[in-house]
């Protein structure tokens, strides 16, 4: 399957929010999450800060080797970040999951598992991937935290593998979950999901 070949990215539901995918018009309910420095933390972009930044930003990520969606809460509607799929290799069956955040106000309620749910269900089922694969700064201890929560596996460092935007050299640590774990980081995350959004659940 060639690159043309990849789907335009499509309408997921999970329980608690749905993924569609990204538009400009979504710019200025992105902006408050984006420009946001500690969600922020560990992008590969220049943060935005201006709705304009974000409508800019979102034209930029349209690649036809890419999907980028708009997360929103299922209640209202309302936007809480966005998460993309890139690197498609159709040919190996792999993606890159990625560039995602969430509104701070949405952490440590459920919303990030249900969101993972949506995509590595729609990797593994929906387009019969073998691989999902993560890089991640190895200086953002959240997000690596959060990847091995979820039981995606550690693989290595890529010493200097990209450049911050401030000029510095970024070590990215791989993280990846194969089509023959998912049946147990599914069950796994729906537990999670299950109890991150219970009514008692506080925000991390």
């Amino acid at each position: 399957m060639t690159l043309s070949a990849i789907p335009p990215a499509p309408d997921l539901e999970g329980v608690l929010v749905a993924l569609s995918a990204v538009q400009t018009t979504d710019a200025e309910a992105l902006t408050p999450s984006a420009s946001d420095p500690h969600v922020w933390q560990g992008k590969l972009v220049p943060r935005p800060t201006t709705v304009a930044e974000v409508r800019e930003m979102i034209v930029s990520r349209q690649h036809p080797d890419r999907q980028m969606f708009a997360v929103r809460r299922r209640t209202d509607g309302a936007v809480l970040g966005s998460t993309s799929l890139g690197n498609f290799d159709m040919r190996n069956r792999t993606v890159e999951m990625g560039f995602t955040w969430l509104a701070q106000a949405a952490w440590g309620q459920g919303y990030n598992e249900d969101m993972k749910l949506c995509l590595l269900r729609y990797c593994f089922e929906g387009l019969g991937l073998a691989r999902v694969e993560w890089q991640v700064d190895a200086q953002n201890e959240r997000s690596r935290r959060a990847l091995r929560r979820l039981l995606f596996t550690y693989e290595g460092t890529l010493r200097s593998r990209h450049e911050r935007p401030d000029g510095t050299r970024r070590d990215s640590q791989v993280f990846s979950l194969l089509a023959s774990e998912w049946p147990e980081a599914q069950s796994h995350l729906q537990r999670l999901l299950a109890q991150r959004s219970a009514p008692a659940t506080e925000p991390e």
